[in-house]
């Protein structure tokens, strides 16, 4: 469904609950605003989502990161001491 449909079907319902009858230009003013903010909050919900995303995947990569460093480490102390046996 699109936007503009989900926009109408929103303001049908709230003139339904009011029991009002708006006038075909208050319709259409109305459909715009909710509309307009329909977009806003799918903008801002898929930018939070983003981020969301974003940060997630950096605790990630600092585990990766972490792990790299300490198996590194594991692996120089294993090679200083099979080094030292010889």
């Amino acid at each position: 469904m699109k936007l503009r449909d989900q926009a109408e079907t929103t303001f049908d319902q709230i003139c339904s609950s009011l029991n009002v009858s708006p006038t075909e230009d208050q319709k259409n003013e109305a459909v715009k605003i909710i509309e307009q903010k329909l977009i806003d909050t799918t903008v801002d919900a898929k930018g939070e989502c983003a981020d969301l995303a974003k940060d997630h995947s950096r605790g990630e990569d600092d585990a990766a990161h972490k792990i790299a460093k300490k198996i590194q480490r594991d692996t120089n102390v294993l090679i200083a001491n099979l080094s030292s046996l010889r």
